[in-house]
């Protein structure tokens, strides 16, 4: 039996792998990139990590080569953790085939997830194959990670599918899975957390409809949430700490705050119906909602799916009062249509169920090949048709010319540009597009032109000094022929530190929130570094340790007689 089951499970592996390769394939091959959005920030911080790991070091707080080396906090308050894995490639193999390396595996990785999840619930490997194409092909999950490069948000929802089966299982008294939920929501805590901010906000609304419906919440229940809570903090304390040590009561800058880019329902409805590469769940993902009445038959779980996915799809409009709550936690979302996301994966849940009823009648009766085949032709084409502009517009180069070096430090990159392997470091003699002053405190932000074309000022004068980028550290040469205060162009943050010709000295903050010094006439050897707090080494052990333990764990009950 364990050699059945491992013979289905290399079957399945292989079928996902040969998905994964079809459909990056055709965007790898021109061995070119037409990129745009946030592409530039995710792509800087792993050149960033990457110089740090060639050097030998592994952890990568602050950017002194990246992001015009202001020492921004892009690595301590934006989770990392899976960034390594390409900045590992990028060892190895070439720029661009190390990200389409990364992507591969990550959707393989998502694929994989989606079908064991569903998998646990229904056992119908078909239906499990048809949830697993039906989100992960999901026209705004395509868009984010193929054409737009929305990359921390479209590797984020790879994992709902984990997340939201923990949770139905705790709902259902099946409290055995509680370590599903805190696994999930801890691997979308270390790539997004507005992801994570936004899947909590479900879940507690879910929780809220459930005590309000069943009208009690037992203890075993609550020990489950408990301990999976517990779990999931001990594993993100590395990306929690940072945030209690640098950024609380510091006035650390965010995101900027309110909503945009509300999309009409209208909108959202129309471009589902042309299966358009944009904010939508697509063609196939409406048949639940057309064919609502005969999922009646199956118990209410599937028509309960359809209900929610069409409740977030109206969430992720105009038809919310959005503009209403732009003052208001609510609006951390900042995009409302990113709920598209979890409407698909509700209404792919429902669609599963449609299809896998429709290959069970007795046309498909003993013809397995011709189901799957029916499957396969059915999502690549509607992939390929989604897909063929983006393709298309790699493969042409979109009429846009190589980019070239900047004429000025920290000129903007364009709105789109072309990347290949030979130009492809260019891109980072630019400011990244979006996200460059991300987390700057507030003060720097208002003098953020200064900062980021690496302005110093000596006795209030501006003047260029020349610097060396290592590890987590900037180092000056300045020469000075009186006492003066030197304002460098490097954000301050509470555990920034400084040392002049090799002493530790105490930091002043300018008025540009920047380091600032006072120095001695004569020349000096200036390095302005982040020094971790002790509690974040040690929130790295607490983390190591309890994932060793849940390895441990799992191996010793695949080892137990069931």
């Amino acid at each position: 039996m364990r050699h059945k089951n491992l013979v289905i499970n290399f079957r399945d592996n292989g079928l996902f792998l040969l998905i994964v390769l079809l459909m990056l394939y055709p965007l790898w091959q021109p061995h070119q990139l037409v990129v745009l959005s946030d592409w530039s920030f995710h792509a800087a911080r792993v050149e960033e990590i990457l110089h740090n790991l060639t050097t030998g070091h592994w952890l990568t707080s602050i950017a002194t080569r990246t992001f015009q080396g202001t020492g921004v906090g892009s690595f301590l308050f934006y989770p990392t953790p899976l960034l390594y894995l390409w900045a590992g490639l990028r060892l190895i193999s070439s720029p661009l085939t190390a990200f389409f390396i990364w992507l591969g595996v990550l959707i393989w990785l998502g694929l994989m997830l989606s079908f064991y999840c569903c998998y646990h619930l229904t056992h119908r490997r078909r239906q499990a194959l048809i949830f697993t194409l039906a989100y992960n092909l999901l026209p705004y999950r395509l868009m984010l990670g193929l054409n737009v490069f929305t990359l921390a948000e479209f590797v984020a929802t790879l994992f709902l599918p984990l997340v939201f089966l923990g949770f139905y299982q705790l709902l259902n008294g099946r409290y055995a899975d509680w370590p599903l939920l805190a696994i999930g929501m801890t691997l979308i805590g270390y790539t997004h957390l507005l992801t994570a901010i936004l899947t909590v906000e479900i879940m507690i609304a879910g929780l809220i409809i459930y005590c309000l419906y069943a009208r009690h919440f037992s203890r075993q229940q609550c020990w489950a949430f408990f301990k999976s809570i517990l779990l999931c903090n001990c594993l993100t304390l590395p990306i929690i700490v940072p945030f209690l040590t640098d950024f609380i009561g510091q006035s650390i800058s965010t995101v900027a705050q309110g909503i945009a880019f509300l999309l009409p329902f209208n909108d959202v409805v129309l471009n589902s119906i042309g299966n358009q590469l944009a904010p939508d769940v697509g063609l196939l993902l409406l048949l639940p909602i057309i064919c609502f009445s005969r999922l009646n038959s199956h118990g209410h779980g599937y028509q309960l799916a359809v209900v929610i996915g069409v409740l977030l799809m109206l969430l992720a409009t105009g038809i919310f009062p959005w503009p209403l709550l732009s003052h208001t936690s609510l609006a951390v979302v900042q995009m409302p249509y990113r709920y598209l996301s979890y409407a698909g994966l509700f209404l792919a849940v429902a669609f599963s169920k449609l299809g896998d009823n429709v290959l069970t009648t007795s046309l498909f009766k003993g013809r397995s090949a011709l189901s799957l085949s029916l499957i396969l032709v059915t999502f690549g084409g509607l992939y390929f048709g989604e897909m063929a502009t983006t393709i298309n517009r790699n493969r042409t180069g979109n009429h846009l010319t190589a980019l070239a070096a900047p004429h000025h430090t920290g000129d903007a990159l364009p709105e789109a540009f072309l990347l290949n392997n030979q130009n492809y470091h260019t891109q980072f003699a630019y400011r990244v597009k979006w996200g460059e002053t991300d987390y700057f405190p507030q003060k720097s932000l208002t003098h953020a032109e200064s900062i980021i074309r690496n302005q110093a000022y000596l006795a209030q004068h501006p003047v260029k000094l020349p610097k060396t980028a290592a590890a987590n550290k900037v180092s000056y040469t300045v020469k000075v022929s009186q006492h003066s205060q030197l304002d460098l162009p490097i954000v301050r943050y509470r555990h920034t530190t400084l040392t002049v010709d090799g002493h530790k000295r105490s930091i002043q903050t300018s008025s540009r929130g920047t380091v600032q010094t006072s120095l001695t006439a004569g020349i000096h050897r200036i390095s302005v570094s982040y020094q971790p707090s002790i509690w974040l080494i040690v929130s790295y052990f607490i983390a190591g340790t309890t994932w060793l333990g849940l390895v441990l764990s799992y191996a010793w009950h695949r080892k137990l007689p069931h």
